[in-house]
Parts: C-alpha cells; sequence; structure tokens
C-alpha cells in the first residue's frame, strides 16, 4: 500500500461513525443480496453526506412561512370537530382568522399580556373544524404582577406560575 502524500491526505475524510462502521459490515457480508448491497450502499451514502457536512459553515436566513400556510396545513389534519389551538403574533390575528374561513368556527381568542395595561403581544387561538359558535375576545391572560420589572426576581401572576411552574391547564380560560 503507497503511503498519501500530505496534498491527498488533506482531502481524505475519516468517518468513523458507528453507524458507518455497522453498515459496511453488512455490505461485507458474502451472503449479502444484490439488492442489499444496493440498498446499505445508499444507506450508506446518505450517512456519509451528512458526516462530510458536518464542518460546513453554515449560514442563518430568515424566512417566513405565511400564517395562512400553517393554518390551512393544520385545518386539513383534523377530524371533523376537532379543535386548533395555536400560539402566534398579536399582528398575525388578522391572517389566521383570514385563513380559517369557512372550514374553522367556535373561535375563541386569549390575549396574552406581559403587565395589566399592556398591549397583548402574543395571542391564542382555539377554533374548531366546522364549529358554528361565535367568535368571543377573551379577557387577557396577565403574565406578570405590577408595572414593570421589579429587580432579578420571578414577578408571574398567580395564575401564570401555576400554569408555567406546576403544568396548570390553560383550557379553563377557553370555557
Amino acid at each position: 500500500m503507497t503511503p498519501l502524500s500530505p496534498e491527498a491526505r488533506a482531502n481524505v475524510h475519516l468517518i468513523d461513525h458507528p453507524l458507518v462502521q455497522h453498515k459496511l459490515t453488512l455490505m461485507r457480508n458474502k451472503t449479502a443480496s444484490t439488492n442489499s448491497f444496493r440498498r446499505l450502499l445508499n444507506e450508506l451514502a446518505s450517512l456519509m453526506i451528512y458526516e462530510v457536512c458536518r464542518d460546513m459553515p453554515l449560514q442563518d436566513v430568515q424566512i417566513e412561512t405565511p400564517l395562512a400556510a400553517w393554518v390551512q396545513a393544520a385545518t386539513r389534519r383534523l377530524a371533523p370537530g376537532g379543535w386548533l389551538t395555536l400560539i402566534c403574533g398579536a399582528d398575525g390575528l388578522p391572517e389566521v382568522l383570514a385563513a380559517m374561513g369557512t372550514k374553522l368556527g367556535s373561535a375563541s381568542v386569549l390575549p396574552l399580556t406581559p403587565r395589566t395595561g399592556k398591549p397583548a403581544l402574543r395571542i391564542i387561538l382555539r377554533a374548531r373544524k366546522t364549529g358554528r359558535g361565535a367568535f368571543r375576545l377573551l379577557a387577557p391572560f396577565v403574565i406578570h404582577d405590577g408595572p414593570a420589572q421589579d429587580g432579578d426576581r420571578e414577578s408571574y401572576t398567580a395564575r401564570a406560575n401555576d400554569v408555567l411552574r406546576n403544568g396548570a391547564d390553560l383550557s379553563a380560560e377557553f370555557s
């Protein structure tokens, strides 16, 4: 066996992942069928791509998926009478309501406000597939007590603390 030159060695990528080793072992089995060998080779190639690309630089990219696309996809997956519950920015509420069309009804919106008297930054919307009930805008769910942050401590309202720390159910807010 001829040793590799330093230039050639720079282009070699050692892949010692256990799954790659396992696939190679299965491929070396002399009783492996041609179909099995090809399937394993395809799986091995996929694993090798992941390994070779591991150190590639990544770039953050901002993408926007219209809320309407999410609502329509979720609605298609709901059984008749099933409930859709989603959290989104308050500024997305008009788009969500428009996307509901005639397929979702009995909608309730729970505004999530950081403090009493502050505008809601997020909302929780709950709607029923084929629901016919009236739209309901619920009283805001206030997350923090007091007019502003008071030092380095938690300031959750009792209800928010119960939901966040004790796993209390938010569905009571919708009844």
